[in-house]
């Protein structure tokens, strides 16, 4: 297994448990692909370099894990839905 970081920006809009349902999904989608998940950063609400969707701030999620190379793939499929 090898060791990763994802850094994923949810709307800033969001409530913390919408937030934190985002996060218990994409922990769930790690599991699932025999991944461990070590730490998750919540970087809270930070300013964007640029807008996205209209938007200035989003909330920030930091994610530390281990995975097998080929489940980044299917991973990253399903971070684009």
């Amino acid at each position: 297994m090898r060791y990763y970081e994802m850094l994923f920006i949810v709307h800033p809009n969001y409530e913390q448990d919408q937030l934190d349902a985002i996060v218990n999904a994409v922990k769930k989608e790690i599991t699932a692909k025999n991944g461990k998940i070590l730490k998750v950063d919540n970087w809270g609400k930070r300013k964007l370099a640029y807008l996205i969707n209209k938007q200035r701030y989003g909330s920030y999620v930091l994610m530390y894990f281990e995975a097998e190379p080929a489940a980044i793939k299917d991973l990253y499929e399903w971070m684009e839905i």
